[in-house]
């Protein structure tokens, strides 16, 4: 059953014909494990559409190390020359 239902696992939910929803929904209830999976890969492509809204912040704070600890730092460094 599952050999030839691939297709179905691959395919976007939203997008399956209503033929299919059937189907889909009897392999999935058949075989618990691979119902886990598919509800895993969902989720996972929920994250990743998440993630790729702050893929250039998360690229920015790991190119440009500096933090708070840094930046208060060397403004202690500035207000200490400045009061000199």
């Amino acid at each position: 059953m599952i050999k030839r239902s691939r297709w179905l696992l691959l395919h976007i939910p939203e997008n399956l014909p209503e033929r299919y929803e059937v189907r889909l929904s009897e392999l999935l209830e058949a075989n618990q494990p691979l119902n886990t999976v598919y509800v895993m890969k969902t989720a996972l492509k929920q994250f990743a559409e998440k993630v790729r809204e702050y893929v250039s912040r998360i690229i920015a704070s790991a190119r440009n190390w500096l933090n708070t600890s840094i930046l208060e730092g060397m403004n202690n460094k500035i207000i200490k020359i400045q009061f000199r």
